[in-house]
């Protein structure tokens, strides 16, 4: 009797120390696992600064690269066009819609809309809106009160009355102002020829208040009107043809966006790394 109760009390004491081994791996097992799983976190993770070193990439430069792209793409539709004596693959399809499919879709928030052309006024009617939840920084002054340009963009169009279609920069307009979110306004671009002459015909065009809310950074029009004025006057204002606003097409912007916060809609750290390093 003896003999059976001492085997018991033996087996008991295995099967004890067996369950307390058993539950003392596991928890160990499991405490490796979140210390790899912390270490693997730590080790993926970016620092805050190369974070904002990222954000202001995309934001500032991605479209360039993007843009130049999208262009090297039609480029060569156009020149194979012309190679193989075909008409202007743009040919028959003026409009003034402007594009921003090719851009990352974060990219595409600065909404820009041409109105169209006040050949009365000479200016060129653009209508601006910030879909984002941040303010886009406009264009400040240093020191030595030169301008600091911060978010602009870029609007090119192609030609189809040529006979082989070419892009033209219609124009790199930066924002005077801060443009908060969700707000818009109607920018009214005076051509180079008028807004840069000082004659008294060119003075009648120029208006502080509409002037005071852009700057045309540069444009392929030189001292052209931006589109047929029948009213012109010869001596003072001049045509091309070729490129006059109403008859291009595939109107596409390239944005240049700058924030002093960035967007809540901002690419992850594994979408950021994703992106810079494929441009």
């Amino acid at each position: 009797m003896n003999k059976k109760k001492i085997l018991a009390s033996f087996t008991l004491l295995v099967s004890t120390v067996l369950l307390f081994a058993c539950q003392s791996n596991e928890s160990t097992t499991k405490s490796s696992e979140k210390i790899v799983e912390a270490s693997s976190s730590s080790k993926d993770a970016i620092s805050e600064e190369q974070r904002n070193k990222w954000l202001k990439e995309f934001y500032e430069e991605v479209a360039e690269t993007d843009g130049s792209n999208y262009h090297n793409e039609i480029e060569e539709r156009s020149q194979k066009a012309w190679n193989e004596n075909q008409t202007n693959i743009f040919n028959g399809q003026a409009s003034l819609n402007v594009t921003n499919d090719y851009l990352p879709s974060e990219l595409t928030k600065l909404n820009v809309t041409i109105d169209g052309y006040d050949e009365a006024t000479r200016r060129l009617k653009v209508t601006v809106t910030n879909n984002y939840d941040e303010t886009l920084i406009g264009t400040t002054t240093n020191s030595n009160n030169n301008n600091l340009y911060g978010t602009y963009f870029t609007l090119y169009g192609y030609t189809t009355l040529s006979g082989r279609s070419e892009r033209v920069k219609i124009a790199r307009i930066a924002l005077a102002s801060d443009l908060p979110a969700g707000e818009s306004i109607q920018l009214e671009i005076l051509p180079s020829a008028l807004a840069n002459r000082q004659t008294d015909y060119a003075k009648k065009f120029q208006n502080s208040e509409l002037d005071s809310k852009y700057y045309l950074l540069s444009t392929n029009y030189g001292n052209s009107l931006w589109d047929i004025t029948k009213d012109q006057v010869m001596g003072e204002e001049i045509v091309s043809e070729q490129i006059v606003l109403s008859s291009l097409t595939n109107i596409y912007i390239v944005p240049k966006l700058v924030f002093e916060t960035y967007p809540s809609t901002a690419p992850n750290d594994s979408e950021l790394e994703n992106i810079i390093s494929n441009n």
